[in-house]
């Protein structure tokens, strides 16, 4: 088995690993997708398009990490379950405030993801690189966050090797629906669009 990647919508995610570990990233788009059980359940902040987990089923050891949890007087936490390995680091812009938000990167058995919330380039990003990283999962509404243009230069900043766009059109969370707005900008080579409901393996 290997790990997956499944877009549900907006800005949430759920991701499998080989070794069967189920976590959803930010539920909140209304779908019928978050019947599989949850070992972790991830929250960059505390918007209603990004913290709905009871939407989510839950095992009864279910873990629930937020902003609150991961982010500890300005310090980034953490955190290991089952191998698999969750750190928060910063994100932020003029809609967000840094000690109210984070991204994540998680750490797979073989594969590594970052997760940036809702976020523009932060001063943050070059230390990325540090980390390796296969997979950079952005935002590119260009409204509350980073437009296409600002997460390419992103992920070349990062050295992500492959860029996912999500939470490209807002009204994606209030009727359903999948759009393509901003999409047109990106370089095919440079990003892999990602429908929803569709799953990819990492």
């Amino acid at each position: 088995m290997k790990n997956k990647l499944t877009f549900l919508g907006h800005a949430s995610i759920k991701i499998e690993s080989a070794t069967g570990t189920v976590i959803y990233i930010d539920p909140a788009f209304p779908c019928d997708n978050y019947q599989q059980e949850a070992d972790i359940i991830l929250v960059t902040h505390h918007h209603g398009d990004h913290d709905l987990v009871d939407l989510v089923t839950k095992k009864e050891d279910c873990v629930i990490l937020d902003n609150k949890v991961m982010l500890i007087d300005g310090v980034y936490q953490e955190k290991e379950f089952a191998g698999i390995k969750v750190k928060a680091v910063p994100a932020y812009n003029k809609n967000h405030k840094k000690e109210e938000n984070v991204g994540y990167i998680i750490f797979l058995q073989d594969t590594s993801i970052y997760i940036a919330g809702d976020t523009s380039k932060t001063d943050e990003m070059e230390s990325f690189t540090q980390y390796d990283l296969d997979y950079a999962v952005l935002p590119i509404d260009g409204y509350y966050n980073m437009g296409p243009l600002e997460a390419k230069e992103c992920v070349e900043l990062i050295k992500a090797k492959t860029f996912i766009p999500i939470h490209n059109d807002p009204r994606s969370i209030k009727d359903g629906k999948e759009y393509d707005t901003n999409f047109d900008v990106l370089e095919k080579e440079n990003a892999l669009i990602v429908h929803h409901g569709e799953t990819i393996e990492l």
